[in-house]
């Protein structure tokens, strides 16, 4: 085992694999590459010139950053990297598939109170046929008070009353099997809500003494507090009067945080996993998984990194060498019965090396992993971003599709139930919406990886209207705005919403578009839980019956997918990697090849296509395992401005602002 010192070079760090990872967290969050630090000035310098180092670089670094990192490369050996080959590739459904990604309270009212709920699925069943999907995930459905929409459980084995039953679940489940489809549930690991039976034995005045002593180990608690922040804002720790102590909570106060290091909590919470499989479930989504373990030292957060990422103590509750032996113990138990039980894991902003470790088929930790680096520019925050950059966007997918292995296989999506709608990130141009939302579908459903759609993606839907604090329902934006106004001086009230509303999660839960009926035709109440917004021209009834919609650009795409496997499993190549203005890249096997051509500019470029000589020398150059086409005529199969589809390819012709195509080679 090698000691680290703060004698270990940039270039020492660099070459292990956690070091990378470790350095890589840090140049992200500054708005920087790694590359910055590959420099052959800075290489060879140890890390107690940490003062020169940032002088040099742009990155800033104090001792205590140093000393984050060599005691994490101390503790290299509990990474098991080396351990991740595998010899064999295994085609499995959750690679070959599309996953629709549901958020329950704003899909459909079936009985008219304003929520969404189960049977409003099982209502509109025929739709998600229609979409040609092969796996639905929900959000969360367990029972909750519904602070912070479902992720904050009072029961791990109830459904929440407001979404449904058990029976309408159960009734789910037949159907989805009936259809080949596979039902995947959201399951929160980080916390509770502070309803749960757990945290009120502990806090509550008639208390039983010896089930409170046993809770209370359930949950993190201190007799002091250190200067961790949460996510929603303001420190991360509540003080209960009973029993005297400071609760943890990363995400809002009424979400204490579960203390995994504790193996009763493990034991039920692996438990309540196995009731929901044996229920008929197929697999698991572990929301917020990469956050659940904590630095048991509870050390004080790093300076550089709140100044960073806006959030005091992440540094403590990422890369903790733990979660891989947590991970694997739910993976044993739920995989034992039945090894094609899906289990994905929230691996939040990490990187590429530490992603490979969690996620993947040789790590016996989780099949799939959703690595959310795609969803803001380098160096910035949710709710202070700007708009997002199409290249970074393809950059981050690409990067992680060159790490494709034996046993690695990367997720391709967007657009969640936490992060605003990705037309609106990419511009504010309603010109151009329809041609983004079909671009964003092309660069999914044609790269390698298995992509998740969520809710309204289909439909190109883009950032509500929102002109009043009032209309939120998030908490975390509601914290925030809050926050915002504690600074008179800074902030009046209008910057602030204006402030919150760039990045509210309630743009991704407004009530899905059906028809321009009442509330969308999502509900016939009077008043929905959450407003729904009118989008003329682009809800479902409008964009079915419309053969240039973007709905039926996905279900062509997704048709397209399915008929061809080369789009699935075929090998990628990317012909002009460092274009940030233009993307080019083959996908192809031995039975087919794919050409596709996006441009990532609102600026009009030429098309470029792929002759027969530049074929032959993709060919001889990077050694491709390429057939060349015996025509020599290159038709458009599907293109996202209509008049370019089912059209011979002319090299030199306008490629329109955001435009994107797909050409059959062979």
């Amino acid at each position: 085992m090698k000691n680290w010192t703060e004698n270990n070079t940039i270039e020492n760090v660099l070459e292990s694999k956690l070091g990378y990872e470790l350095l890589s967290f840090i140049t992200y969050y500054s708005g920087k590459s790694i590359e910055e630090l590959k420099k052959i000035y800075l290489l060879p310098l140890p890390l107690k010139a940490y003062k020169l180092i940032s002088k040099l670089s742009g990155i800033e670094f104090n001792r205590q950053l140093i000393r984050w990192i060599i005691e994490k490369l101390n503790k290299e050996d509990r990474f098991p990297f080396e351990m991740l080959e595998k010899l064999d590739f295994e085609k499995k459904w959750w690679k070959e598939g599309i996953i629709y990604h549901i958020f329950v309270p704003s899909f459909f009212d079936s009985n008219d109170d304003g929520y969404g709920d189960l049977k409003g699925i099982i209502k509109q069943f025929e739709y998600l046929l229609s979409l040609n999907i092969s796996a639905i995930l929900l959000s969360p459905i367990f029972d909750s008070p519904m602070y912070d929409a479902g992720y904050d459980i009072s029961d791990h084995y109830e459904i929440n009353p407001k979404l449904g039953t058990k029976e309408d679940l159960k009734e789910l489940i037949v159907l989805c099997k009936q259809h080949n489809i596979k039902l995947i549930l959201t399951f929160p690991m980080n916390q509770t809500s502070e309803k749960n039976s757990w945290f009120l034995e502990v806090t509550e005045s008639n208390r039983d003494p010896e089930k409170a002593n046993k809770y209370k180990d359930y949950y993190i608690n201190k007799d002091m507090p250190n200067n961790w922040l949460s996510h929603y804002s303001a420190s991360a720790w509540r003080y209960e009067r009973i029993p005297k102590s400071y609760f943890l909570h990363l995400k809002s106060n009424h979400q204490p945080d579960i203390n995994w290091h504790n193996p009763e909590l493990r034991k039920e919470m692996i438990l309540a996993m196995k009731y929901w499989q044996d229920f008929g479930i197929d697999g698991f989504f572990l929301e917020s998984s990469g956050i659940m373990v904590k630095d048991e030292n509870y050390p004080d957060g790093n300076r550089i990194l709140t100044n960073l990422t806006g959030i005091t103590g992440i540094e403590h509750y990422t890369y903790q060498y733990e979660l891989l032996t947590y991970l694997e113990e739910i993976y044993q138990e739920l995989k034992k019965d039945n090894s094609e039980f899906l289990i994905i894991a929230d691996n939040q902003r990490m990187h590429s090396n530490y992603n490979k470790l969690i996620s993947g088929d040789a790590t016996l930790r989780s099949d799939l992993g959703l690595s959310y680096l795609q969803f803001e520019n380098p160096g910035e925050r949710r709710f202070a971003s700007v708009d997002l950059s199409l290249y970074h966007l393809s950059n981050t997918w690409f990067k992680m599709q060159k790490l494709v292995d034996n046993s690695f296989w990367p997720v391709l999506f967007c657009e969640d139930p936490k992060h605003t709608r990705i037309v609106s990130r990419i511009t504010q141009n309603k010109y151009f919406r329809t041609q983004i939302a079909k671009l964003l579908s092309m660069l999914q459903l044609t790269a390698k990886g298995t992509p998740i759609v969520y809710q309204g993606q289909e439909l190109g839907q883009v950032n509500a209207s929102f002109h009043d604090i009032e209309q939120i329902r998030d908490i975390e934006s509601q914290n925030k705005y809050e926050e915002l106004n504690k600074n008179p001086e800074i902030f009046d009230q209008t910057d602030s919403f204006e402030k919150i509303i760039r990045g509210s999660r309630d743009h991704a839960r407004i009530p899905l578009a059906w028809n321009n009926s009442k509330n969308n035709g999502f509900s016939k109440n009077e008043k929905t839980w959450i407003d729904a917004f009118a989008d003329p021209g682009m809800t479902i009834e409008d964009q079915r019956n419309d053969s240039h919609s973007v709905l039926n650009f996905y279900r062509n795409l997704i048709s397209m997918r399915t008929h061809f496997t080369t789009l699935i499993y075929g090998s990628l190549f990317i012909i002009n990697n460092e274009n940030k203005n233009m993307l080019r890249y083959l996908r192809y096997d031995n039975e087919h090849a794919f050409y596709i051509e996006i441009n990532l500019t609102d600026d009009q470029l030429n098309t470029m296509g792929l002759d027969k000589k530049t074929i032959q020398r993709l060919i001889d150059v990077y050694d491709l395992d390429l057939k060349m086409p015996q025509d020599s005529e290159q038709i458009v199969l599907l293109g996202n401005y209509p008049d370019r589809s089912q059209q011979e390819l002319v090299k030199n012709s306008p490629l329109r602002a955001f435009e994107a195509f797909i050409v059959k080679i062979y």
